[in-house]
């Protein structure tokens, strides 16, 4: 039971084969995309929702590889011990077959070697009786024509006598030995072949320990490569996402920016709300007000702090009242934009322009042209992003005209 569930493991490497690879070609350092601003802005928030979406793959996928490393990390450990243990069982097995093949074989040899002592005995036997029954008793005739006296006439009897006995008994003892010597033999042929069945046993399980191991081991490392692998993508859509968020922030910043710039910069005040004090910057439909809505780019609702007017791009725009110019150039994700201090703490801002026509500490006067409507910085096309601040703090700017309210 214990070794199919090592088994049901192994498809862990089919597993990881198929884990779902994310595509990189996104990946790397992010840069300004091509195209009108309307397009470059639709293609930072794709790849700000990719990122977002590849983030939490990655996380979901990391979080289940690192599942499936520990489980084999667990197993492959398990293993290990398993395997050494296979080993060192094998090692002992092969150590009593070893010793006892060695008995064996020297039981062997002395089978052998008792029944060559047999059967010489036995042949000796035999051809002192074949003699004896030629001859007749022409031994005994002898032993009496040659012995010098009675007591070695009994002496030659006597010990022929017992030449014959001790052949006799030699040889049954003999074969008695070699019977005993072979049954021991037989043990040990028994002893042996037992021996060599649980050394093969043994040697089967610690090859397929071995593999179950390998294989393992394979899936492990594959997991760990596929986790470090998840890791470097993630840190690297990490990277990505908070330079495009970088890049939305800033255009979400840019207003508040420009109320700390004014509250440095411009003058300080309580002025009055007049309509009429302005005059319409551009010419074109208002396309969005001052207040809170669904943010353009990040999907969330925000503060819009001015009004949108759809002028075409390369429209003059218009100083909506005389004033001293703060800035004016790039600014953040205004893009090319325009600062007017009116003094008593109020300014205006003129945002996404495709050329300034005025610069910094530079007098304007009410109507002067200052710049073309166009799209820079974070802008979805081309059109007049219009603010109007009381000490650094946007208000709505529909509050200062006499008309479009």
């Amino acid at each position: 039971m214990r070794r199919l569930m090592l088994r049901s493991a192994l498809p862990v490497i089919l597993v990881l084969l198929v884990a779902p690879i994310l595509p990189t070609s996104a990946l790397g350092q992010q840069e300004m995309p091509s195209g009108t601003t309307s397009e470059r802005i639709a293609e930072l928030r794709r790849r700000l929702s990719e990122a977002q979406g590849r983030e939490s793959d990655l996380l979901a996928l990391i979080q289940e590889s690192d599942k499936r490393l520990a489980e084999l990390n667990t197993i492959v450990a398990d293993l290990t011990t398993r395997l050494e243990d296979a080993r060192r069982r094998l090692g002992s097995a092969q150590y009593d077959l070893d010793y006892a093949t060695a008995a064996y074989l020297n039981k062997l040899d002395a089978v052998e070697h008792a029944d060559r002592l047999y059967v010489a005995t036995r042949d000796r036997l035999s051809l002192r009786i074949i003699r004896m029954y030629k001859d007749g008793n022409l031994g005994e005739v002898d032993l009496f024509l040659n012995a010098k006296s009675i007591a070695e006439l009994g002496q030659g009897r006597s010990y022929l006598n017992r030449v014959a006995a001790d052949d006799e008994q030699s040889a049954a003892h003999l074969a008695e030995l070699r019977d005993t010597l072979d049954g021991e033999r037989l043990l040990l042929e028994d002893t042996r072949a037992n021996l060599l069945e649980s050394r093969n046993r043994i040697d089967a399980e610690t090859d397929e320990l071995t593999r179950l191991h390998a294989d393992n081991q394979a899936a492990r490392d594959l997991a760990n490569a596929e986790s470090e692998n998840q890791r470097q993508l993630l840190t690297q859509v990490l990277a990505d996402k908070n330079q495009t968020q970088r890049m939305l922030d800033e255009l979400e910043g840019a207003s508040n920016r420009a109320a700390s710039d004014l509250g440095i910069e411009g003058s300080r005040g309580n002025p009055s709300i007049v309509p009429g004090y302005f005059v319409w910057p551009a010419d074109g439909p208002l396309t969005s007000r001052f207040g809170t809505r669904v943010h353009p780019i990040s999907g969330a609702k925000k503060l819009h702090a001015g009004v949108d007017i759809g002028a075409p791009s390369g429209a003059p725009i218009r100083a909506a009242a005389s004033g001293l110019v703060l800035r004016a150039g790039p600014y953040g994700g205004y893009g090319l934009a325009t600062i007017i201090d009116h003094g008593n703490g109020l300014a205006t801002l003129y945002a996404h322009q495709s050329r300034i026509g005025v610069s910094a500490g530079q007098q304007v006067t009410q109507g002067q042209t200052i710049g073309n409507v166009g799209s820079t910085g974070y802008s979805t096309g081309p059109h007049l992003h219009f603010e109007v601040r009381i000490n650094g703090q946007p208000r709505d700017p529909l509050l200062w005209f006499p008309e479009r309210g």
